[in-house]
């Protein structure tokens, strides 16, 4: 026969493993009296603070009976022996029982011998301020606790904690905050498990985002932090936002990546605009490489996708698709740089209605044309923008090849 362990007499699992017995008699015969009893039975063998404790909360929430409660709160007094313990009854005597005086002096006496870590002291502060409700003790204990702080997390109880009875104090306490944050991975955590209390508390999510830009060392980082800044500032704090934009950005795919992200998010369509403007520059900067000619191409036409005349001419596009449209064919596969043209064509035909330009691109393609499907696909072009002589001439280059 296998050997059964049973639990310990009097100790928290004992009493744990007959907590279910009064609620089901509670529940299927109604009978307090044998409640009460098998609570009784229990209590007669409980010897540690938890366990008592324990027992105390049941006998609270079955019976609602506040003096057995503080008979079984004060038998665990005399076993306790840390300060987590003395809190944890202290806290009982309000909640339960409404008894402040003797959670005060329960309290005092936690922190006669409170133990010398973090956690110790900032849980007998934190029950001080928000349980006892006594800011004046609070804000001593939370300058003792402070010398135990060693971390993010631990500044960040702090601070939140502090900030709506001590503004002196949270700010010095916040800026601690900041200090901790040493790497921009400690940045991400703080953006994906904080981000709801900062959410609430925009002036201190500032300077988190300020922190992180001035950490942030990967393009795509920074980015991924001016999507954040634009959700939650939107585009009218210039001043955060340019401390990312103006940073040297070359990443024409990236760029444009989050210049279409950015759309969702700044429904100005600020932000795309200064992605775009960047991504342009960088080609300039670079020059029309090979290995990037297709993403210019899609870049161009996502920035007449936007349907801004003015921004189009701002940025001098037509510079952009003749530089594009002129590369040599062992550079740019002619078939590719043809359709290109054309879907540049049809873009600002639907999106812009400027036909003063479609028709420079329109002559742009005719330029770098020498073969009979080109000209067949011009006759269209020059006929969308009324140009009947145009279409009957390519008409005519046409019937040359055929």
């Amino acid at each position: 026969m296998p050997h059964i362990t049973h639990p310990v007499k009097g100790t928290l699992i004992g009493v744990r493993r007959v907590e279910r017995l009064p609620e089901k008699v509670l529940f299927y015969s109604n009978d307090i009296d044998f409640v009460r009893e098998i609570f009784r039975d229990k209590e007669s063998i409980v010897n540690s603070c938890a366990s008592v404790l324990y027992l105390s909360d049941r006998i609270f929430s079955t019976l609602k009976d506040e003096e057995w409660t503080r008979r079984l709160l004060e038998k665990s007094i005399k076993l306790s022996k840390n300060s987590s313990e003395k809190i944890a009854i202290a806290k009982r005597f309000i909640q339960q029982l409404n008894d402040k005086e003797m959670a005060k002096k329960l309290y005092k006496e936690a922190e006669e011998i409170v133990d010398g870590d973090f956690k110790s002291y900032y849980k007998l502060a934190n029950d001080i301020l928000f349980v006892l409700e006594d800011e004046k003790w609070a804000k001593q204990l939370y300058k003792k606790t402070e010398k135990y702080a060693k971390n993010k997390d631990d500044y960040f109880l702090l601070f939140k904690d502090i900030e709506k009875i001590d503004e002196n104090l949270c700010d010095k306490l916040f800026k601690k905050y900041l200090e901790s944050l040493k790497t921009y991975k400690d940045i991400e955590e703080v953006l994906s498990f904080d981000i709801k209390y900062f959410s609430e508390n925009k002036k201190l999510l500032k300077k988190v985002y300020e922190k992180a830009i001035e950490l942030a060392r990967i393009d795509k980082d920074r980015l991924e932090l001016l999507l954040n800044i634009a959700t939650y500032f939107g585009t009218s704090d210039i001043e955060l936002l340019d401390k990312i934009l103006t940073k040297k950005i070359n990443n024409i795919a990236l760029l444009r990546e989050y210049a279409l992200k950015s759309i969702d998010v700044s429904k100005d369509k600020y932000l795309a605009k200064e992605l775009f403007k960047k991504a342009l520059k960088s080609i300039k900067n670079k020059g029309f490489k090979t290995d990037d000619l297709f993403e210019i191409g899609r870049l161009l036409d996502d920035i007449i996708e936007l349907g801004d005349n003015e921004f189009v001419k701002e940025v001098n596009i037509l510079y952009f698709i003749e530089k594009l449209l002129k590369k040599q064919p062992d550079y740019f596969h002619r078939n590719s740089r043809f359709s290109l043209g054309g879907r540049l064509f049809n873009s600002i035909m639907t999106n812009l209605e400027d036909n003063e330009l479609a028709m420079k691109v329109c002559k742009l393609i005719e330029d770098n044309s020498i073969y009979e499907w080109e000209y067949s696909e011009l006759v269209i072009y020059y006929l969308r923008l009324d140009d009947k002589e145009a279409a009957r001439r390519m008409y005519e280059k046409y019937k040359k090849l055929i």
